[in-house]
């Protein structure tokens, strides 16, 4: 049952990101016809996990659903499931990064591609951390969904940090260098001045 209500979800929110003008305006007007595959239920279903939540992300709604729904069928405990938890950081980062790039004035489901969930969050934490700070705890929130997802992630950010402080003291001792060249030939051309004219 679960999989079912999932499954028409999840056709209802594809069909709501090419109908959603559309059927927005008829919740208005009556002479406006409800395109939407899964009629009006479907459109107010799919309006409040995509525009009222977490916009294109919130397609991974109804996704968790259908692998909740096989998962009871095949009796497996799922309340702490790494696929379903997996999903969700997904679609809350998913979210959060889409609002922060094109905010809501994105006139996409009229919240924006992020969904309300992401303007609501982005309200609440401007004025403390302000925008750069946002955006640090997204990439910290998305490197931590990495890890979670698959250890060896740590491994491709040790790897990256190594290769960035390699790079850095490469940088260092090139810059060092020159320094020291330019300071030999400073030296050099003050010997031959004085060459050039003897103390008497």
């Amino acid at each position: 049952l679960i999989s079912v209500v999932g499954l028409f979800v999840l056709v209802a929110s594809l069909s709501y990101l090419f109908n959603w003008k559309n059927d927005c305006s008829a919740a208005s007007n009556p002479d406006v016809t409800v395109q939407n595959l899964c009629g009006s239920i479907g459109h107010n279903v799919a309006d409040a996990i995509v525009a009222n939540a977490f916009g294109l992300f919130g397609l991974l709604v109804p996704v968790i659903m259908i692998i909740v729904g096989v998962r009871f069928l095949r009796r497996r405990l799922l309340w702490f499931d790494h696929t379903v938890i997996t999903l969700t950081l997904v679609m809350i980062l998913g979210s959060l990064t889409l609002g922060q790039i094109w905010g809501p004035k994105s006139e996409i489901f009229y919240s924006g591609l992020g969904g309300a969930f992401s303007n609501v969050v982005a309200e609440q934490l401007e004025a403390p951390i302000g925008s750069m700070g946002i955006w640090i705890v997204i990439i910290v929130g998305w490197i931590l969904t990495g890890v979670f997802i698959n250890r060896r992630v740590i491994q491709v950010i040790n790897g990256l940090g190594k290769g960035v402080v390699e790079q850095g003291g490469h940088i260092a001792d090139r810059a060092k260098t020159l320094i020291t060249r330019r300071g030999e030939m400073t030296d050099e051309e003050v010997d031959e001045e004085g060459a050039e004219f003897p103390q008497e």
